[in-house]
C-alpha cells in the first residue's frame, strides 16, 4: 500500500523517464565522500568504512544487530540508507556541528524494520532527494531529532515532484524539532498507513516545519499527532492544503500552543476530518491562519480565548475564501484567567461562516453575528461544598481549599434556557494522593487534584473545561494529567492541555477525579549555583585528565 502522498507528484512521469535513463547508460558521474570527512562509528555499520562511501553507496548502520555512526565534521554521501534495518537491529547516526552533513541522492530510512534514530544537532544538515520514511515497517520505531540554531532536515525535491516525508509509514514516528531546528519537506503524511503512528514536535522559538509540495496530512490512514509550541512554527505552502484526518479510519490531532507558536497555511485550505476523524486545537496564544477552514463532521475545532489566541481565514473574494465551513463541531473555551465580562474575537472568518454545525461555548457565551465570545463572571466556592449555576447566565467557577491552598476553575457549557447545574469539587488527599506519589519519578510532584461529583445538569459526555491553579515556575511540557476513577490513577491525555504561568487548563467529558503533576523549573539564582557546581567538577575532570 502506498500513502497518498507518495502518489503525487506533477512530474512522475519525468523521473521514470529519467531513472530509466541513468539505469541504462549508468550513473552520470558518481560523487566520493570529502576527504576531510571526520567520523566515529561503532558495531554494525556497511560499507564499514564511510569515509569510502558515494553517491552510489546504498549505506545499513544496524543491518542486523548494533549500530552507531557520528558525523563531526565533513561530507558524508549516500546513494539511500537505513539506519536499523533489520528486525532485531537498532542504528543510530548523529550528525554534529555547522559543518557536517550528510547528502542522500535518493531516500532514508530511519527505524526500516527495527529501531532507528537519527540525530542532527548544533548546525548538522541532512538532506534527500526522496522519501524519507520514520518508523517505515510495522513493528518498526523511528526518531529523528533536529535540534539546535542551523540545524537542517530536507526530505524531498521540487525537481522529481515528489519525495514524501513519513513520519509512522506502518511503525510507529517521531520528529522533534527543536532548538531553531528546520525540516523542509516536499509533502509529509504524519501516521501513514492503518495500524502506525506518527507524532511531530515542533518547540521553540526559531524552530520551523516547512511542507511546500503537494499536500500535508496529519492522521492519513493512521494516528497522527502534530504539537506546535513555545514559539515554534509550521508553514504550508501547497494549493493541495492540510488534511487532520484523511482517510476512512485516519485520526489526526493538531496543538497549537503558546505565544508565537503558529501554523500557516500559505494560499491554502484546513480540512478538520476529510473521511476521517480530526481534531484542531488552538490555545495560549497560538495562531492558525488559512483561507478556508473546513470541520466536518464527528470532528472538531476547539479554540481558547486567553492570551489571544487565533485563527485566521486570510484571502480575496474568490470561492469560499475567507470563511469557515462548520459541518462538525466549534468549541470556544475561556478557563479560570480571563476576566468575566470580556469579549474576544478569537475566530475571524472575513466572508463569514457555512454549514451545519453546532457551536459550543464554554466558559461563555457566543455571538455568531458579531463573531465575539463574552467571558462569564466566576462563581466561587470552597472544597467540599455545593456550587450551583444557571448555564443560560453563568458558566464559570473557582473552587479553592484552605488545607492544601490549592485552586480549581470549571468552564461549563452555556445553555439557550435556564438551566440548573450543581456539582462539588473536593481536593483529593491522604491514600488517594500517597498512591499517586508512588507513581511519580524523581522530581515530580503533584501540582493539585480534585474529585468532582455532580448532583444535577451535567450530563456525561459533555465538555467542561478544568483550569488547576498550579501557580508560576513550571514548564508546560513536564505537565501531566491523571484520571482518578476512585479506585486507581492512569495517565490521562489532554490534547489540549495548555499552561499560563498560572492555571493549568484541559478538556474532560466526564467530571470525575483528576491531578495535575509537574517539576518545577529552578530559580535563576538556583542555575547560577548549579552552573558553578559544574563548572568545579568541569575543572576538577580537566585537572585529573
Amino acid at each position: 500500500m502506498l500513502c497518498r502522498c507518495a502518489q503525487i507528484g506533477f512530474s512522475r512521469s519525468l523521473r521514470v523517464l529519467l531513472t530509466a535513463f541513468v539505469a541504462f547508460v549508468g550513473p552520470l558521474s558518481v560523487t566520493r565522500a570529502d576527504s576531510t570527512l571526520v567520523y566515529s562509528m561503532s558495531g554494525d555499520v556497511q560499507p564499514s568504512n564511510p569515509s569510502t562511501w558515494t553517491s552510489s553507496t546504498v549505506g545499513y548502520i544496524g543491518s542486523s544487530t548494533a549500530g552507531s555512526l557520528t558525523v563531526t565534521s565533513g561530507n558524508l554521501l549516500s546513494r539511500c540508507a537505513a539506519i536499523g534495518f533489520s528486525t532485531n537491529a537498532s542504528g543510530t547516526v548523529n550528525i554534529v556541528g555547522s559543518g557536517s552533513n550528510w547528502t542522500n541522492d535518493e531516500g532514508i530510512s530511519v527505524g526500516c524494520n527495527g529501531m532507528g534514530q537519527l540525530n542532527v544537532i548544533d548546525g548538522g544538515v541532512v538532506g534527500s532527494m526522496d522519501d524519507c520514511y520514520i518508523g517505515q515497517s510495522a513493528g518498526s520505531v523511528g526518531v529523528v531529532s533536529v535540534n539546535g540554531a542551523g540545524s537542517k532536515f530536507t526530505s524531498g525535491t521540487w525537481l522529481w515532484g515528489d519525495g514524501c516525508l513519513h513520519v509512522g509509514d506502518y511503525g510507529s514516528g517521531r520528529l522533534d524539532v527543536a532548538g531553531g531546528g528546520a525540516v523542509r519537506s516536499f509533502a509529509s503524511a504524519v501516521g501513514c498507513c492503518s495500524g502506525s503512528t506518527g507524532v511531530v514536535a515542533i518547540h521553540g522559538t526559531g524552530s520551523t516545519w516547512t511542507d511546500y509540495g503537494s499536500s500535508l496530512n496529519i492522521g492519513e490512514s493512521g494516528n497522527g499527532i502534530l504539537n506546535i509550541s513555545g514559539g515554534g512554527t509550521v508553514a504550508c505552502t501547497s494549493e493541495y492544503g492540510s488534511v487532520v484526518g484523511y482517510e476512512s479510519g485516519g485520526t489526526g490531532v493538531v496543538n497549537v500552543n503558546g505565544t508565537g507558536s503558529t501554523w500557516t497555511n500559505v494560499l491554502t485550505a484546513v480540512v478538520v476530518g476529510l473521511n476521517g476523524r480530526g481534531t484542531l486545537n488552538i490555545s495560549g496564544g497560538g495562531n492558525v491562519t488559512a483561507q478556508i477552514v473546513q470541520v466536518n463532521s464527528q470532528s472538531l475545532l476547539a479554540i481558547d480565548v486567553g492570551a489571544g489566541s487565533s485563527l485566521i481565514m486570510v484571502g480575496g473574494t474568490k470561492g469560499s475564501n475567507g470563511t469557515i465551513i462548520n459541518n462538525g463541531t466549534v468549541r470556544v473555551m475561556a478557563g479560570a484567567s480571563p476576566t468575566a465580562g470580556a469579549t474576544f474575537a478569537p475566530i475571524s472568518a472575513l466572508h463569514g461562516w457555512s454549514g451545519s454545525g453546532t457551536v459550543q461555548t464554554l466558559g461563555g457565551v457566543w455571538n455568531a453575528n458579531a463573531q465575539q465570545f463574552t467571558g462569564s463572571a466566576i462563581t466561587s466556592g470552597t472544597s467540599g461544598h455545593t456550587i450551583t449555576l444557571d448555564l443560560a447566565t453563568l458558566q464559570r467557577a473557582l473552587v479553592s481549599d484552605n488545607t492544601t491552598h490549592w485552586t480549581v476553575g470549571a468552564s461549563f457549557l452555556a445553555k439557550p434556557s435556564s438551566t440548573r447545574l450543581s456539582f462539588t469539587a473536593t481536593a483529593i488527599s491522604d491514600a488517594p494522593l500517597g498512591s499517586l506519589h508512588g507513581r511519580l519519578g524523581s522530581g515530580q510532584s503533584v501540582l493539585g487534584g480534585w474529585l468532582f461529583t455532580t448532583d444535577t445538569g451535567y450530563t456525561p459526555g459533555d465538555p467542561a473545561y478544568l483550569s488547576f491553579g498550579i501557580g508560576s515556575g513550571y514548564s508546560s511540557g513536564d505537565l501531566a494529567i491523571w484520571h482518578y476513577d476512585g479506585s486507581a490513577w492512569t495517565a490521562f491525555t489532554a490534547n489540549d492541555l495548555t499552561y499560563d504561568g498560572n492555571y493549568a487548563s484541559f478538556t474532560a467529558t466526564d467530571l470525575s477525579g483528576f491531578a495535575v503533576t509537574g517539576v518545577a523549573v529552578p530559580e535563576p539564582s538556583t542555575l547560577v549555583l548549579l552552573g558553578i557546581g559544574a563548572v568545579g567538577l568541569l575543572g576538577y575532570w580537566w585537572r585529573r585528565w
